[in-house]
């Protein structure tokens, strides 16, 4: 039997997760960590989608992505791909990164998205792992080791970013 399809439409808000094959960590370091939140800064610029919140752990992240132009399929092709070939050529293996495809739930957007945002920011606590990065709606004081970083990703109308300084997130 074939795969679903994806559902994608203006304005759509999904929630996404992808995680490490066999479940492996897929973020070693913060420098990583980094890496993949300026890979979705990019394809914020090259599709204009909206990041509302996020968390990245060791073995996979969560986001909470508004797509105003229908195009999901593009920027997680991308997003994956570009950070698998990082991730690939910097450790020097080859193969899968990710475990399957990724997973992209709609959302509605005046009912779930707090909850979500809620939910997204708490998981680092539920699974108790290393260093995760997070930003968005709930603006949490997650740790950021090692140097002063700056992470600029875009968020919808009323959201602000998040910034870091050291190892803590400040408000923007």
């Amino acid at each position: 039997m074939g795969r679903p399809i994806r559902i994608e439409y203006a304005g759509a808000l999904y929630h996404v997760t992808s995680r490490g094959n066999e479940r492996k960590e897929i973020f070693l370091d913060d420098d990583d960590r980094l890496k993949f939140l300026n890979i979705f800064e990019d394809y914020h610029d090259r599709y204009g989608i909206l990041v509302h919140a996020y968390v990245v752990m060791d073995n996979h992240y969560h986001v909470i992505l508004e797509t105003p132009k229908g195009n999901l399929l593009k920027v997680m092709h991308g997003v994956n791909g570009s950070y698998t070939g990082y991730f690939n050529r910097k450790y020097g293996r080859v193969g899968h990164l990710f475990q399957g495809r990724y997973k992209g739930i709609i959302v509605e957007k005046e009912t779930y998205l707090i909850p979500l945002s809620r939910y997204v920011h708490l998981n680092p606590g539920a699974v108790k792992t290393g260093s995760p990065i997070s930003c968005g709606l709930a603006r949490p004081r997650s740790l950021v080791g090692g140097k002063p970083t700056q992470v600029a990703v875009s968020h919808g109308p009323g959201i602000q970013p998040c910034r870091y300084s050291g190892n803590r997130v400040l408000d923007a």
